[in-house]
């Protein structure tokens, strides 16, 4: 095994490693329900597992009360950060006492693959995750941000609509009080430092909030763009940066590029 990156942040270590990882796991898992008001889950013997060769990203925390929040920031964080490949699929989490008896066992889970670019791994784009990590620490809106993560993270292992959604309310839960589109699009023009009308014709926040809407309530099920889903969550990760008051990368804009002057074409109606 060789470890790539070893990134601190705070009491969580983050390691890039190259190689295979050893973990325990269930051999199975099955819900049986007993009656109307009862289920039990069946679980079968726990044992070893050492998974293929490759490139993992392993989350190193000692397990006090604030462990799970400090892994729920430090995994979407990087995908926000260095990029979505990064937390590409979760392997497993292992739970090990090191003053008693007693492993807790979680996962696996499975996400089927996705087109996602190489991480940023360069220097600059770690320290990056670094500032951000503890930015959000001393964030006076903390726990908001720190919701909006896990929204950002249910999205990046959902698919078509489910994804925009969950990067959609991200987004709220980030920068749009009231689900009004307007600070969102106030917040962007600063970091871009262009105006609030270049922003809105740049990236059209109206009309990916009225394809919510036609989703939520109407019951609309496009088959949306790849293109379009990671654009969405490049603003999110634009507006990230903007309200920890941090360098903007500009991502939106990159992935932007990808699609053309506008994301209208790529934006479908309801019949």
């Amino acid at each position: 095994m060789t470890v790539g990156h070893d990134i601190r942040l705070g009491t969580v270590r983050v390691l890039i490693i190259r190689g295979s990882v050893s973990y325990f796991t269930a051999s199975s898992v099955e819900v049986r329900e007993v009656d109307n008001e009862n289920f039990e889950v069946l679980v079968g013997p726990i044992i070893p597992v050492t998974s293929p060769d490759g490139i993992y990203m392993v989350i190193i925390t000692p397990n006090d009360a604030g462990a799970i929040e400090r892994v729920q920031v430090a995994a979407p964080l990087a995908a926000a950060t260095l990029g979505g490949s990064v937390i590409y699929r979760e392997l497993y989490t292992n739970i090990l006492s090191t003053i008693g008896a007693g492993t807790q066992i979680r996962g696996p889970v499975f996400v089927p693959p996705k087109n996602f670019p190489p991480p940023s791994l360069d220097p600059g784009s770690v320290q990056h995750y670094k500032d951000s990590y503890d930015a959000i620490g001393n964030s006076p809106d903390r726990a908001r941000i720190e919701l909006s993560l896990r929204w950002f993270e249910e999205a990046h292992h959902a698919f078509n609509e489910d994804a925009l959604l969950r990067y959609w309310l991200a987004i709220e839960t980030l920068a749009m009080p009231d689900t009004n589109v307007r600070p969102a699009n106030e917040l962007l023009a600063r970091a871009y430092g262009l105006s609030v009308d270049d922003i809105r014709t740049q990236f059209d926040l109206g009309r990916l909030q009225n394809l919510r809407s036609n989703i939520v309530h109407q019951g609309f099920r496009p088959v949306l763009d790849p293109r379009l889903i990671n654009f969405v969550s490049a603003v999110y990760s634009d507006l990230l940066d903007a309200t920890l008051g941090l360098p903007c990368r500009r991502l939106a804009l990159s992935r932007k590029a990808a699609i053309g002057p506008s994301i209208a074409p790529l934006i479908p109606r309801p019949t």
